[in-house]
């Protein structure tokens, strides 16, 4: 089963988020453990957009755990690759918006969707 887990990209999400995982627990007792978690994370985020542009699970996968990235470093007083994490999530979103107003959203199901609403009433 492992074996197959280079080329299979659900395996691969969940590796990543992991790593995320790991990296939220982190944060408090080692932040440069976090950080490495966090890194782990995103390089295997990044391949799975680079194999698919367009799955935008991928893409917000990346995009949190870059976040997550730089609210850590801003916590440790690292400003600057705070920001450019930051930055990078900004293109992400931007990209993942432009997608969306063109029709090419991806396959991804956004939280806030009237599909994924809640029932009112």
């Amino acid at each position: 089963m492992f074996a197959h887990w280079p080329t299979n990209a659900e395996a691969r999400r969940l590796l990543a988020l992991g790593y995320q995982k790991v990296g939220g627990a982190q944060e408090d007792t080692n932040p440069k453990e976090a950080l490495a978690s966090y890194a782990k994370s995103a390089a295997i985020n990044g391949e799975l957009v680079k194999a698919d542009p367009n799955n935008a699970q991928a893409s917000m996968s990346l995009a949190i755990t870059l976040r997550y990235t730089g609210d850590l470093e801003s916590k440790l007083g690292d400003r600057a690759n705070a920001l450019a994490h930051y930055e990078q999530v900004l293109q992400i979103l931007e990209r993942l918006a432009a997608a969306e107003k063109s029709g090419a959203g991806g396959n991804f199901c956004s939280p806030l969707s009237s599909q994924s609403q809640a029932p009112s009433g």
